[in-house]
């Protein structure tokens, strides 16, 4: 994402309510706890989490959360004590993603323009311990159809070594795998 559309969403959101409540894309997602301690994740790095509302679901199972943020209008003021980091998603993939056990992209990846970013983005996250997790909300233009959430899909499986799941609920869904 670049700064200009950081600041697009710090102006967005300055005055507003945003990241409140939970979204469904949210809710499938932490409906994947159980399946996450199964495999051994203990640590959780949620990209593009603005204010935080998905990380205490996630700290009241027991994980470990971490999380990034670019807009600074999302990092004002109360963040429910979270450890938020103020990224860009470049300045986060300098980092290695074998410090996690399991990265999390909800409704991230759809705000990138150019394809390459996505796929290197998506690559990255294959490079956490244990897996990774795309999530596209009802809201964006990718997920209002099945052939955007099957381009999605696609695009996930071209730029990884394993098999992916997917889930869907209404015009919302989620496409994690585990890296092999």
């Amino acid at each position: 994402m670049t700064p200009s559309c950081a600041e697009h969403y710090d102006k967005l959101y300055a005055d507003s309510d945003y990241c409140r409540g939970i979204t469904t894309c949210h809710k499938m997602i932490l409906g994947l706890r159980p399946w996450l301690k199964k495999l051994g994740v203990r640590n959780v790095l949620d990209v593009g989490c603005g204010r935080g509302r998905m990380i205490n679901g996630f700290i009241s199972s027991g994980f470990k959360v971490f999380g990034t943020e670019i807009s600074i209008a999302l990092l004002r003021g109360d963040l429910y004590g979270h450890r938020i980091l103020p990224l860009t998603l470049k300045q986060l993939m300098k980092k290695g993603a074998e410090e996690w056990d399991f990265v999390i992209y909800s409704d991230v990846l759809n705000h990138l323009w150019e394809p390459s970013e996505i796929n290197e983005a998506i690559q990255w996250g294959s490079k956490a311990r244990i897996g990774c997790l795309v999530g596209i909300e009802e809201n964006s233009l990718y997920a209002t159809t099945n052939e955007g959430q099957q381009l999605w899909k696609d695009r996930v499986e071209a730029n990884i070594t394993s098999e992916c799941s997917d889930q869907r609920e209404g015009n919302s869904f989620i496409i994690y795998w585990t890296n092999a």
